[in-house]
């Protein structure tokens, strides 16, 4: 056989495992023990035809991200097959982009706010904990989805870099077997706002300890309004905090307001259960149009729902400060989120002196994303 040939014949077989994802489409889902040995042939004939060391110059690198990724959608082929066999549960599944394979539990771990639902997943070639996110495609059809939350994170890296670690970052995006899939880096170490109250803090927390949060999520929320966007779904899902840290990473810009492309429609029924954070004015026969006094309003109502009840009460000032960010209709309130930071500063300093580090510790046996179990 000549070389051209060949080289034709590696190059496909590199384009067939990219447009692998699953380990079926590559492996096929026969449970006939005998399929063993001819999964293993299939393996090795296109771990041969992908070989980096065997094929022209140009195609190196491509062949190498099919290599590595081939032998990731194997091993999770291979295990799932182990596991089978012995009468044991499948407890992870494996997905792939084009060159990147995922491992993530069966059970997600929390829903997004934009909808969709959350796993921690392991990429196959370095080990690496990633956010992976699982959505009906149709929950993002026609104005929603990765086409907007990729613009969204672009834009906020491109021109709001002194924010960049309040931000994820979009890595990876696909469909697999009717699913939407993205993979986001920057939620390891994290916990959300609904888990943090839901889980942690079930009493909510008292202002001295949810200043912090409230004064990076304006910080994260100014940085994003001078580069043109309002979030749109600022809810206790879509506000993650690294509570050692006091960091911050706002989250789910899937229903952003993104200039050049078409604004998102009001929020529907899929939002029902957290409708309480929207503006009222959202929904109904004609809706605001989404501006950055929304995001102020829902982050607002976002801190509220994390502090202890009656804790608001207890602060005048910040009662007024709270209704002065909720007022109706939105035109009406604030929307510069670094003013309010200089408000709400203000505030703690009347209340409480000079800002000074207070730590968040976890009740013992909590984790974080990404993190094992204590």
């Amino acid at each position: 056989m000549n070389a051209a040939p060949r080289t034709a014949e590696r190059r496909e077989a590199i384009e067939t495992v990219r447009a692998a994802r699953i380990p079926e489409d590559l492996f096929g889902d026969s449970t006939d023990p005998e399929a063993i040995d001819a999964v293993a042939d299939v393996y090795s004939e296109l771990a041969a035809l992908v070989s980096p060391a065997a094929v022209p110059a140009p195609l190196i690198e491509r062949a190498s991200a099919a290599a590595t990724k081939l032998s990731a959608l194997y091993n999770a082929h291979s295990n799932a097959t182990a596991l089978r066999d012995r009468g044991l549960p499948i407890v992870t599944s494996a997905v792939a982009g084009d060159d990147y394979v995922y491992i993530y539990g069966r059970e997600a771990i929390a829903s997004c706010a934009g909808g969709g639902s959350l796993y921690e997943a392991t990429r196959g070639d370095d080990g690496r904990t990633v956010a992976l996110r699982a959505s009906d495609p149709a929950d993002f059809a026609p104005f929603t989805g990765v086409e907007r939350e990729t613009a969204a994170l672009a834009k906020l890296a491109a021109v709001a870099p002194a924010a960049v670690a309040f931000f994820p970052v979009l890595n990876d995006a696909f469909e697999a077997s009717g699913t939407h899939y993205e993979a986001l880096a920057g939620y390891e170490g994290t916990i959300s706002l609904a888990e943090l109250r839901g889980r942690c803090f079930v009493d909510g927390l008292d202002l001295r300890n949810a200043a912090w949060i409230w004064r990076r999520l304006l910080f994260a929320l100014g940085h994003a309004h001078l580069a043109g966007l309002v979030h749109g779904e600022v809810t206790p899902e879509s506000v993650r905090i690294l509570p050692v840290e006091h960091g911050l990473v706002l989250t789910d810009w899937c229903h952003a307001v993104v200039p050049g492309l078409e604004p998102p429609p009001a929020p529907d029924g899929r939002v029902s259960a957290r409708k309480p954070f929207f503006p009222p004015a959202r929904f109904g026969a004609n809706p605001e149009p989404l501006a950055a006094g929304h995001d102020i309003f829902m982050a607002t109502r976002t801190m509220v729902n994390l502090l202890a009840d009656g804790e608001i009460g207890r602060y005048p000032a910040l009662a007024a400060f709270v209704t002065g960010c909720t007022l109706e209709p939105v035109t009406r309130q604030p929307d510069n989120a670094f003013t309010l930071i200089e408000n709400l500063d203000d505030i703690l300093e009347d209340a409480f002196g000079p800002r000074k580090f207070m730590p968040m510790n976890l009740p013992v046996g909590d984790r974080l994303f990404g993190q094992p179990q204590p």
